[in-house]
């Protein structure tokens, strides 16, 4: 809505630009995060293009395009083709809930990582059961000691706000 974020996708040259100044400004990796394109329109082959040579370290990308926001399945053969057209590794995001859909979807994709995001929020589990490389059901005890860690780092956050990712 402001010009950034997704709304990139729509000036590849521009998002040339922002990349080169970062990459020019630091020794350490730059990774960009994206999604497969804007609106309706699979973008990869022209972000691809546009990055090409940049000097990003890796391409996080949503299956998903812009409108479709986190709705509907994801396209994980939109990435497929995504991890022969960039010149970097590829990171898979979308619908990666569990350490079975996390090796699904990089055996599905080629894809070198997966990446968690909105998953972690409802269940912060999810990283022990990759860690154990299957299922991990945290127990009431462990549950109830996470949310008093999670509380007491968030104390400058009204309570009512914390209590809501309780649950």
């Amino acid at each position: 809505k402001k010009g950034h974020g997704a709304r990139l996708l729509q000036k590849p040259s521009l998002m040339r630009k922002c990349v080169d100044a970062m990459t020019s400004a630091t020794d350490a990796p730059v990774t960009l995060k994206t999604r497969l394109g804007w609106w309706t329109k699979n973008t990869i082959p022209e972000t691809a293009r546009a990055l090409r040579g940049s000097g990003v370290s890796r391409v996080v990308m949503h299956a998903r395009t812009a409108q479709q926001s986190y709705g509907d399945e994801p396209d994980y053969n939109a990435l497929r083709l995504a991890v022969g057209e960039f010149d970097c590794p590829v990171t898979a995001n979308g619908n990666i809930t569990s350490y079975e859909s996390a090796v699904r979807v990089l055996e599905d994709t080629g894809c070198e990582g997966a990446m968690i995001g909105r998953a972690a929020i409802t269940n912060p589990f999810v990283f022990e059961a990759l860690r154990n490389r299957g299922d991990f059901d945290a127990t009431r005890e462990q549950r109830a000691d996470f949310f008093d860690e999670y509380a007491s780092l968030a104390d400058s956050v009204p309570f009512v706000e914390v209590r809501a990712h309780a649950a």
